[in-house]
């Protein structure tokens, strides 16, 4: 046992007796020793020749395992070149006070620390003769750093990077080198998605999506999720050159069925796609994609467009137009012209179709080039309000006495529209004088809110109707719930229904389909004689087209 201990107390030398011979003064040791803050002596080879007990109980050792060693040997390998880097610079006689952040080994269990370690030249110190190495462990702070840039720079939903970490990350590629490239990635018909599997479900959608974009892309590209179904990506400007190739190979591995629990979602992606120049900012990068993404939308989705300064000047042209529309609702110079429907079995008429028509400076426009762009900036509500008015005030010069008016999405989520509606047309008019149209696609949006207002209009007495049937997603579910009256062909179905079989037989069904839930059925685009006598052998009530007349404004008799 006596042997034992001779052994034990053999393998620990006293620190001193292990010290170099230059080594620090005793002075030196009396004032460093009791310090809280760890503190190491580096000799100029960067050998430890001294560790007070704040140091030794940081770096889990005996005083005597660590005199003498390779301080970097304690140090992760990735930081070891930084820090004799460090070591060489200070003990060349540069400026003291130079920093450097490491990870140093705390046990043999490889459980590493962060440390903030500042080294000061004192080699010509009679007391200290080496670099006082004076340490910091930043590890919990830095934990907590990284968990706050964790939620300050990635989405909560799929993991990815967010704007603000694009901000960042381009700003810092930018100051390198500006040819970089930036995509915008716009899930196409994402609310179909929301509207059909609910928030939750929605939510995982747009998961499923972002992870394929990612797997189509290398990682030196970021992919980030900006809000909704809208992500992005930076390319350094080394994969700038392939930009288009990997915006291509985004839209592809989009493609196909997804799986969200047991129903099959189809999805497909649009990209805008901006390339960075001499005068590329931030600011500009992300503007020019997202208007080549929203022409890439625009044009269909699910292909890639790249901006040009046509897309700028497209865009200029669209807000000139927006403006001009703005003032043209306040100052009410739009117009509407009547296209007449009519009965079938006697050709006399029942109504007419309220059509909004603008007479711009420029020329007249259509409603397609104007109508978007009242819903988007939502001038569509008091436009679609004076259209209402208007036509219930000139329903009675039309054939058959009564105007139909269409309703737009973004009236159907005013509050209140039934109210608002009755209100416009009996200040004019009759309830039975106007009756109203929503578009088939409207039914997948909202669709217990678009019932509840075409049950709200019929209880106050007006006719409402399903227009463009047969392009949407209706169903025959839907059709039997919808409190409706009538519906009306699209003219995509009506167009070979004299020519071709089978359009015959579309055409037949949808009017033995509405017959049946008790629907009155009118045609649109009805052009032939031809056409209208086999929709009406086909049972169909009512048509409107050029048979019968083109949309006509009502200056003259409305003036009287």
């Amino acid at each position: 046992m006596a042997d034992d201990c001779s052994a034990i107390e053999s393998s620990f030398v006293p620190r001193r007796t292990l010290a170099r011979p230059l080594g620090p003064s005793d002075r030196f040791v009396a004032v460093t020793d009791p310090l809280l803050a760890p503190v190491v002596l580096l000799s100029k080879s960067g050998n430890i020749d001294y560790v007070n007990a704040a140091a030794a109980g940081l770096l889990h050792r005996e005083h005597g395992l660590l005199l003498g060693r390779q301080f970097a040997e304690l140090t992760h390998p990735a930081d070891r070149v930084r820090f004799r880097a460090m070591v060489r610079s200070v003990s060349a006689g540069r400026p003291s006070g130079s920093n450097v952040r490491l990870r140093a080994r705390a046990n043999e269990a490889f459980e590493w620390r962060v440390l903030d370690c500042t080294a000061d030249n004192m080699l010509e110190d009679a007391d200290v003769r080496g670099i006082l190495l004076s340490m910091y462990d930043v590890t919990e702070s830095q934990a907590q750093n990284l968990a706050l840039a964790a939620i300050a720079f990635h989405d909560p939903l799929t993991g990815l990077p967010n704007r603000a970490k694009v901000v960042a990350d381009l700003d810092r590629l930018l100051s390198l080198d500006r040819n970089v490239a930036v995509g915008l990635i716009g899930m196409d018909r994402l609310s179909l998605a929301e509207d059909s599997l609910g928030r939750t479900g929605a939510d995982r959608f747009i998961k499923a999506v972002g992870r394929r974009i990612r797997a189509g892309l290398p990682k030196e590209a970021m992919v980030a999720r900006l809000e909704g179904g809208t992500f992005a990506t930076v390319l350094p400007a080394a994969l700038a050159p392939g930009a288009t190739a990997m915006a291509w190979r985004i839209v592809e591995g989009a493609r196909g069925p997804l799986f969200v629990g047991s129903q099959e979602l189809s999805t497909s992606v649009s990209v805008g796609l901006a390339i960075g120049d001499a005068n590329a900012t931030v600011e500009s990068l992300l503007w020019d994609a997202g208007l080549a993404l929203h022409r890439a939308e625009a044009r269909g989705g699910g292909r890639v467009e790249t901006f040009s300064n046509g897309h700028r000047r497209e865009v200029l042209a669209r807000l000139e137009l927006e403006a001009d529309l703005r003032r043209a609702v306040g100052d009410r110079t739009m117009s509407l012209a009547f296209q007449p429907i009519v009965r079938l079995s006697d050709r006399t008429a029942t109504g007419a179709e309220a059509l909004l028509r603008w007479h711009h400076p420029r020329g007249d426009l259509q409603p397609l080039e104007f109508i978007p762009i009242a819903e988007e900036s939502g001038l569509i509500v008091p436009l679609g309000e004076w259209v209402t008015g208007e036509a219930a005030r000139l329903a009675q010069f039309v054939g058959g006495g009564r105007a139909s008016v269409n309703l737009s999405p973004r009236q159907l989520a005013t509050p209140a529209l039934p109210r608002i509606l009755d209100g416009l047309v009996t200040a004019q008019a009759d309830r039975g004088c106007v009756q109203f149209e929503i578009t088939e696609s409207l039914l997948i949006k909202e669709w217990e809110h678009t019932a509840g207002v075409l049950a709200d209009l019929r209880r106050l007495g007006y006719r409402v109707g399903l227009d463009d049937f047969g392009t949407g997603y209706s169903s025959l579910a839907y059709l039997r719930r919808l409190p409706l009256d009538f519906l009306k062909i699209d003219l995509s179905l009506v167009a070979d229904v004299d020519r071709d079989r089978q359009a015959r037989a579309v055409a037949g069904a949808i009017i033995a389909m509405a017959d049946a839930l008790d629907l009155d059925v009118i045609a649109e685009g009805v052009e032939r004689e031809s056409q209208a006598e086999v929709l009406q052998e086909l049972g169909a009530d009512e048509a409107q087209g050029f048979l019968f007349g083109a949309a006509e404004e009502l200056f003259d008799r409305a003036e009287d």
